[in-house]
């Protein structure tokens, strides 16, 4: 542009005719061209300041959440289920075990109950074999009905209840309910076993006697001497029902394996109920 100015000016200089619009022309497109360069050099300065402020900054650090960990409600539905989940494989084993040492109890005193029955039946000829089978009968029916009752209540009554008590403060409302036939055909199974097999061996033992001796009462066992009775200031000091007690723990010792067994597992069974609601009250307490 100056030099177009300059070639206009030394024109009219020489005397030759020019356009004075032409340098006006010209003179505006100089000063718009100075603005623009003006305008770049602010721009410039204004990108560096940009590009200096994105160098200082630091890397970003992001939290990815998924449902469960954002929602505290999920995460408290699934602790639940899991503990639900392994309750359930330790509850089953207890209660199993305590439903086999009640069997076996109830059983061998329904067969101590029928002794002078049993000598009589022997006495009319009956085989041990038939007389066995009734034991085994009355085993088998109270099994299969109390294993009935038990599938019933454990698939469609508990789970309800154990659903609302668990969801009483969420949104789920449906429950899908599942039959499980290989765990029905295994409660059975072990149902059966627990009363039965007591109930053939107990008959077993006794059908063993003659039918004269059946019909008299079975004497007591024989006490025997036992070993606290040789630490003498503890004996001497202990008065007689103490002294009788001590000596029937080793004396009938059947009665003392299942009274100890069922009381392990009902008071272990209690103490987990407590840790586990004592652990659920400090977790809602933890936030506050």
């Amino acid at each position: 542009m100056n030099l177009q100015k300059a070639q206009l000016k030394q024109a009219q200089a020489a005397g030759l005719a020019v356009d004075p619009t032409q340098i006006h022309i010209l003179d505006t497109f100089q000063k718009k061209i100075d603005d623009g360069r003006s305008q770049i050099q602010i721009a410039q300065e204004k990108v560096n300041l940009q590009r200096k402020e994105l160098n200082q900054l630091t890397a970003p650090v992001y939290t990815v959440s998924d449902r469960n960990s954002a929602d505290p409600g999920y995460q408290i539905f699934i602790d639940n289920s899991t503990r639900i989940d392994t309750l359930s494989n330790i509850f089953p084993v207890v209660l199993f075990a305590i439903a086999a040492l009640v069997s076996l109890t109830t059983m061998t005193r329904f067969v101590e109950e029928e002794r002078s029955n049993l000598g009589l039946l022997k006495a009319l000829g009956y085989t041990n074999r038939q007389i066995r089978k009734k034991f085994m009968v009355y085993g088998f029916v109270s099994a299969f009905a109390g294993a009935t009752v038990g599938t019933v209540l454990g698939h469609w009554v508990l789970p309800l209840v154990v659903f609302k008590a668990y969801t009483a403060s969420s949104t789920f409302t449906d429950l899908a309910l599942t039959f499980s036939w290989q765990w029905t055909v295994v409660a059975f199974a072990i149902s059966i076993l627990c009363t039965v097999f007591p109930a053939y061996l107990t008959s077993k033992e006794v059908l063993r006697s003659q039918p004269s001796d059946l019909f008299v009462a079975k004497a007591p066992k024989a006490g025997s001497r036992i070993l606290l009775e040789r630490v003498n200031f503890i004996w001497r000091r202990m008065s007689f029902t103490y002294k009788v007690t001590a000596r029937n723990l080793f004396r009938y010792k059947k009665t003392d394996v299942n009274d100890n067994s069922g009381n392990r597992g009902l008071y272990s069974l209690t103490c987990d109920g407590i840790w586990d609601s004592r652990f659920d009250f400090r977790s809602v307490l933890t936030p506050v």
